[in-house]
């Protein structure tokens, strides 16, 4: 009887190996070799996947962006005031856990791929605008006076470098500040 292979869990694997080289090594470390090696198979079980590198980076930041969509839409649906649930989103996109630094570490090294690739800066562009419109409705919610359009922008700027940051040194100094500037801009956000 043949065996019977779980497609989408091998994709997945694959992809997770990307996150495992893209969070080690970087983007400079990142061939389809050292995937396969932290896959421990060879590149062909790759290549079954995946046309070339670009496909298997591709893939990776839409599974990990829809990790982090799940999480967010999680607390956007949740209990709480629309201050609490952009409070937590905001401490669910950080990396004060070691997941979440691994996840941060990944987007840094995609963002370095993107800045000479233009299929993957449009992807980064098309994940910002949906992120922006999802962070709208709560930023309305928090103050009707507000820009949201202008204070979404702002707001996943302000994730990003904090993520920039965290990732780079994320000692616990570093991660009390951060929680702290994001706590006094949404505090912020109610009183403009």
């Amino acid at each position: 009887m043949p065996k019977v292979v779980d497609h989408d869990a091998r994709r997945r694997e694959i992809i997770e190996a990307c996150w495992t080289v893209l969070a080690e090594q970087g983007a400079e470390g990142l061939t389809m070799r050292s995937m396969a090696q932290a896959l421990g198979s060879a590149t062909g079980r790759i290549t079954h996947y995946f046309a070339d590198r670009e496909a298997v980076v591709t893939a990776a930041i839409t599974a990990s962006y829809n990790d982090v969509k799940a999480r967010t839409d999680a607390i956007f649906a949740g209990p709480g005031t629309p201050r609490e649930k952009l409070l937590r989103i905001g401490e669910e996109l950080l990396p004060l856990s070691k997941g979440r630094l691994r996840e941060a570490r990944v987007w840094l090294a995609f963002w370095n791929l993107a800045t000479t690739d233009a299929g993957l800066a449009r992807e980064n562009d098309a994940r910002h605008e949906a992120w922006q419109r999802d962070l709208i409705p709560v930023l309305s919610q928090i103050n009707p006076a507000l820009d949201t359009a202008h204070e979404a922008r702002l707001f996943i700027a302000m994730i990003n470098g904090l993520n920039m940051h965290l990732a780079v040194h994320p000692s616990a100094k570093n991660k009390k500040e951060a929680r702290q500037t994001l706590e006094t801009h949404i505090a912020g956000l109610a009183a403009m």
